[in-house]
């Protein structure tokens, strides 16, 4: 249920305008993403201050169309990072891409931040989603008939 909460609430809240108490820094392994494969990058969390604490860290990506997915919630997390005082906390993450993704530029948000306070830092990278080299929806239609020209897969997926 708290994590429930800390989804709402670090929603919410605007990015705050003094110094971010900690900073979030994202880095992709690669900027091109083919249909299918799969994205992976560095997400790294600094603890900017003299104390220690937990934080909490989400991510977001913004479509070629500028609609913000998950409309609701996280992507990834929220969850909690512990840091000493200005320690750094990184990890390797990977986000599938769907076969049906649609062809553009995304950008992928980072968020760090307390559910009592807001978020602190928003960190982002672009990345390019290009054509798979196995035919692009074919997967979309296991089990529902043979792929056509003209079909529009994103019937068969969320995004």
């Amino acid at each position: 249920m708290l994590i429930l909460m800390s989804i709402t609430v670090l929603a919410l809240l605007p990015v705050q305008a003094a110094k971010a108490q900690c900073e979030c820094v994202l880095t992709p392994d690669a900027n091109d993403i083919a249909r299918g494969g799969t994205l992976g990058f560095w997400a790294t969390v600094n603890n900017d201050t003299d104390q220690t604490g937990t934080v909490a860290f989400a991510t977001k990506v913004t479509l070629p169309n500028g609609s913000v997915y998950p409309t609701a919630g996280f992507l990834f997390g929220p969850v909690p990072v512990y840091l000493t005082p200005y320690q750094s906390r990184s990890g390797h993450l990977s986000q599938g891409i769907p076969v049906h993704a649609p062809l553009g530029t995304y950008t992928y948000h980072g968020y760090v931040g307390r559910p009592d306070v807001g978020i602190y830092h928003e960190c982002q990278f672009d990345f390019e989603v290009t054509e798979s080299g196995g035919g692009g929806c074919t997967a979309c239609h296991m089990g529902h008939g043979p792929h056509h020209s003209g079909d529009n897969c994103s019937a068969c997926h969320s995004w």
